[in-house]
């Protein structure tokens, strides 16, 4: 499998392709892309996704639409500002891509100096994790429903996602077994 940085001249089909998995799943669409969008590819087709969306004035965007309980972070406070890179729209549509995926992800993340990523994760996703031997960490935090376009609420339907925080290091090493 190449693992590529998605070209501005793929984010049309980058964009179909997450929407169609969301739609497939979930009933909903998807958020915009960030920037910032790693993807899968076999034989020159698209398999999978991971995006990544840094802060922006040391927010990142699933903050707007949480009221997170700071005091749920390890050690009882956020980490700083630019500490936390969000990972999400992660899709694999073939057997291991979406493990390869993420492990690009941390890896990119680390080198630019990331110590911790946040996302939200639904619960067979958090079983996913578990079978590769990583917990992340669930936070408390209450979605503000009021922040999150109709078009994407059914995601939010039963089972809600979880907040997962995620040591890169931890999630990294795990991953690359």
């Amino acid at each position: 499998m190449e693992v590529v940085f998605m070209q501005e001249c793929a984010r049309n089909e980058v964009e179909n392709f997450v929407h169609n998995a969301m739609e497939r799943a979930y009933g909903c669409k998807a958020y915009p892309l960030p920037e910032c969008v790693i993807t899968g590819r076999v034989a020159g087709k698209l398999v999978g996704t991971v995006a990544l969306s840094h802060p922006i004035d040391g927010t990142l965007p699933i903050e707007t639409m949480y009221a997170v309980d700071h005091r749920s972070f390890p050690g009882g406070a956020r980490p700083g500002p630019f500490d936390i890179i969000q990972i999400g729209r992660w899709v694999g549509t073939k057997p291991h891509v979406a493990k390869i995926l993420m492990s690009e992800a941390a890896r990119y993340s680390m080198v630019r100096g990331y110590r911790w990523a946040l996302s939200e994760i639904k619960p067979q996703v958090a079983r996913r994790f578990r079978r590769w031997g990583f917990s992340p960490i669930i936070l408390t935090g209450i979605l503000r429903r009021e922040k999150v376009p109709s078009a994407i609420l059914p995601y939010y339907n039963p089972p809600p996602p979880l907040l997962a925080l995620a040591s890169l290091d931890d999630l990294y090493a795990i991953l690359k077994k």
